[in-house]
Order: structure tokens, then sequence, then C-alpha cells
């Protein structure tokens, strides 16, 4: 929960560091909306190695180098003297993440909690919504009293200072031999990259990257919009913590329905686009601090769930020994969209002054995947696995 919280959950603050410090490097927005593709190049280039790394290696290490690595490239961003010196911390920044983040937890808790993998998952990414809801609004009063660089010093600590302990003393996992067998993948596939045959490993891959391509525009465009339309900093860090608000109410129902998922998962993901799309839609209709509450909450909510939901459908469909190659020989597929839908909503405010357009453009780009998700077969009956979690 920590870690997630702390990766996952640090992404949604980027917004609120765009205008500081664009302003004190003189950098445009479009410029400093790149920041995101960076990170969505550099999930995407490391992932396959990482995935494929973690289905053989002890998960501890790569937590702590990547915990270590991120906590010091935050801090000497704080101390940049250039653009320069900034992207490059920020590069070693985003390494260090994506070595303690998503991925490397994921594949931590199919490894340790078994049968019991899906409520794990939920109530790990609760992380995420907590620091949805506590991290923003002590972000934009940090700025507003103390400057961004004291506000990344302060974020440097609490990485270093929060997560490097629970490795050291807490964080355990099962010695490999005794990893439960999970999903339906039989034994001949389980050496090489076989799955990359299967078409369920492109409809989940290209659909969840659009649907999490989507939610990375909350961090950049959802902050300078609001503030667009008149909200103070710390009406526009309220919004966005309502997103978080949903999301722990979301994973909270995901965790409690658990048991019962598996034979959904389909109707599930289907469930969560639309709800994605009317989150969107309200945002992008929305000219008061209401409405844009009710579409944060809705977006909040079905994105919260995606969270945990998209590492648990990949452990449904395919084998628990192959599920960091699964998870990381999908990270490319977001790079497409990854590289194109921040700067282009740069720009679009850029000449419109304006960015409902590209929040309409999300809309439109939900749809399709409920299209695609549609797609999906039935998953199989799940075997019998070993129940390594007293949750």
């Amino acid at each position: 929960m920590a870690f997630q919280g702390m990766g996952m959950g640090l992404v949604g603050l980027y917004g609120f560091f765009i205008g500081p410090m664009g302003a004190h490097f003189g950098a445009s927005t479009a410029t400093m909306t790149m920041g995101m593709v960076l990170m969505l190049v550099v999930g995407a280039l490391m992932s396959p190695v990482l995935g494929a790394v973690l289905d053989r290696v002890a998960v501890r290490p790569v937590l702590l180098f990547g915990i270590l690595l991120a906590s010091l490239s935050f801090w000497m961003m704080s101390r940049a003297g250039s653009m320069g010196e900034l992207t490059f911390w920020f590069i070693g920044f985003l390494v260090g993440m994506v070595c303690y983040g998503p991925l490397s937890c994921n594949v931590l808790l199919i490894r340790a909690y078994g049968v019991q993998r899906v409520r794990a998952l939920a109530i790990a990414a609760i992380g995420v919504s907590l620091a949805s809801i506590s991290l923003p609004p002590l972000v934009a009063w940090m700025l507003e009293r103390y400057g961004w660089q004291s506000a990344m010093t302060a974020l440097a600590a609490l990485i270093l200072f929060m997560l490097a302990p629970l490795v050291m003393f807490v964080v355990e996992e099962p010695a490999r031999g005794e990893q439960p067998k999970i999903g339906q993948l039989n034994d001949q596939l389980e050496p090489g990259l076989e799955f990359l045959r299967q078409p369920v490993f492109w409809l989940i891959g290209v659909g969840m990257a659009m649907i999490l391509n989507a939610m990375i525009l909350i961090s950049v465009v959802l902050v300078p919009h609001f503030l667009q339309l008149g909200f103070s900093v710390a009406d526009a860090a309220t919004v966005i913590s309502m997103g978080g608000v949903g999301g722990l109410l979301g994973k909270l129902c995901f965790a409690a329905a658990s048991a019962s998922v598996r034979p959904y998962v389909k109707h599930l993901a289907l469930a969560l686009v639309l709800g994605q799309v009317a989150g969107w839609s309200a945002l992008a209709g929305a000219e008061g601090l209401t409405g844009a509450m009710l579409g944060m909450m809705l977006v909040g909510t079905s994105g919260g769930i995606i969270i945990p939901f998209y590492p648990y459908i990949n452990s449904v469909y395919f084998d628990e020994r192959i599920i960091g190659k699964v998870n990381g020989a999908q990270a490319p597929l977001f790079l497409p969209l990854g590289l194109a839908s921040a700067p282009l909503a740069g720009m679009v405010y850029e000449r419109t002054g304006s960015y409902v357009p590209a929040l309409q453009a999300v809309v439109v780009m939900l749809l399709v995947v409920a299209v695609i998700f549609m797609a999906l077969p039935r998953p199989a009956v799940e075997p019998a696995a070993i129940d390594r979690g007293d949750l």
C-alpha cells in the first residue's frame, strides 16, 4: 500500500509543478507536459526487461534500489540549475519509481497471496487513493508557502524514510518453489514468449493502455483546466482529492467482492470503462466546483478499481510464473498514445485557450476501449491454488 501510494500516487502531483517549474526555467506548457511522455517512455523501455527479471529473482533488492534512486533523484531535481539537469534527474526518478512501482508490487502480491490475490491487490492499491486524498492539499500548501524546491525536497525525504525501512524490515515474499500456479496457460507456454500469440494479451494490453493513458492526463490537464475555470489552487486540490476518495471507495468494494469477481471479469471491465466515460464526460461539461467534484468522483471510483483490476485480469488469463513477463511486455503498448496525448493536450490549450477538446477526445477514446473489451473471452475455471494469505 505504501509503495503504491508513493509510486502511482506521486504521478497525480505532476500538474501542480508544471506552472512553477515552467516559470522558473522559462519553459512553455507544452514543454513541461513532455515530462509525462518521458514517464511513459522510461516505463515502456524498462518494464519488459524488469518483468522478465522479476520472474527470476527476489523482489526486495529491486524495491530497495528503486527507492534509493528515486529519493536521490527527486532531491537533486529540487537543486537543478537548468532544464538539462532537471530532465536528467527526472529520468533517474522515473527509473527508480518503475523499480519500486506497480509492476514490482503486483508481482510480489500475486506471488504471496495465491487465491486471495484479488483482495491483496485491491487493498494495496488503496495506497494510491490515500496519496491522492492527502498529498494534493499538502503539496498545494507547500507550493504556496515554501515554493516548489522545498516541496520536492520534502517528497524526496518522504520516499526514503517511509519506504526504505519497509523493505528492510517488513517486506517478505515466498520462496520461488512455493509459489502457486494460478493462470490458465499450460506448461508448454511457460518458458518463452508464446503468450504474445494469444489475442487476449493484445486485447487487455491495448485496452488498459488506453485507459491508463487517460488517467495519466489527470495530472497534466485537470489542474490547469480547473485553474482556468477560476478555481483556486486549494479548490483544484480538493477536486483532485475527490478522485482519491472515489478510488478508495472503489477499491474497498472490489476487495469486498473479490471472492465472486473471476466469472465476471469481462463484464466488470466493460462496466469500469463506461464509468470512466461518464466521469470524463462530466468533467468536460463541468463549469463549477460541484460538477467537477462529481465527475472526479466517477473517474476516481472506476479508475481506482482499474488499478488492481489490471494485474488481476492478467493473472486470470495467464500463469503466475510468467506474470512479470506478461505485465512488462504490455508496457510498450502505452507508448503510441502516451507520446502524443500529453503534448497534444498542451498544444490544444495554447492554441484554443481551453482543455475541453482534450477531455472530449478522452471520452471518444474510452468508447473505443469498450468495444475492444467486448471481444474478451470468458475466463477458464480457476484451478486449485495455494492460499498463502490470510487477509
